[in-house]
């Protein structure tokens, strides 16, 4: 699990207690990672640092310095994750390029990984029609795509960001959905299917109006032939 833009590292924390298999937290600001990282040992996690590598421990929460106008498809390519996670992060119109193509990197990683191991995959575009269903619903809650892992033939659910933002300016959320649907990504709003719980007193009365929880999905399926 991919989350992009962590902050002080309050979403790692709640991952890591619910045993999520593994987590890379990533920030493209080093004091806010050096931060990121204390406040995960000051609550006795494992930390590792630096580039994402295959094999290495994944029962140790990664952070990881991601500056988005930077990150190339090389740097990417050890990240293969199944959900990409991000809050509060279209906030800049100069960042939303950069953003969306390192969601568009992280969405398609695992049909490169497939492409690398033999399997040559073959793209269909959906014509529009909505690949996505049954949001978080049970078994169905990712965007199902024809996919194949390589180890076992059985085929494995296409990877998904969810994106929770406060639309402080619609020019610029209407940017960022331009910008996604310019890189072929199907993107969902769920705000009205997915109402938060609340949790804290302060929440009963703030205006959640303006925010919003988005689906991003590719909007292309892979066909193995």
């Amino acid at each position: 699990m991919e989350k992009i833009g962590s902050g002080v590292g309050l979403v790692g924390l709640c991952l890591a207690h619910v045993k999520a298999s593994k987590v890379i937290l990533s920030d493209g600001d080093l004091s806010t990672l050096a931060n990121m990282k204390f406040n995960l040992e000051l609550n006795n996690l494992n930390v590792e640092t630096g580039t994402a590598q295959r094999n290495e421990d994944t029962s140790a929460v990664k952070c990881m310095y991601l500056p988005w106008e930077s990150a190339s498809e090389s740097q990417l390519q050890d990240i293969i994750p199944d959900v990409i996670l991000g809050a509060d992060v279209i906030y800049d119109p100069v960042c939303l390029p950069h953003l969306v193509r390192v969601i568009t990197i992280l969405l398609n990683q695992r049909n490169m990984d497939s492409s690398s191991k033999g399997l040559s995959p073959k793209c269909e575009l959906e014509n529009g029609e909505h690949y996505y269903k049954g949001a978080i619903d049970g078994s169905e809650g990712r965007y199902k795509s024809v996919n194949n892992d390589g180890c076992n033939g059985q085929p494995k659910e296409a990877p998904v960001a969810y994106i929770a933002c406060v639309i402080r300016n619609i020019e610029t959320f209407n940017y960022f959905l331009t910008l996604g649907d310019q890189a072929n990504l199907h993107i969902e709003d769920l705000t009205e299917l997915l109402k938060p719980m609340v949790l804290l007193p302060y929440m009963q009365s703030y205006n959640q109006a303006d925010i919003k929880l988005l689906c991003i999905t590719c909007s292309r399926k892979i066909v193995l032939q």
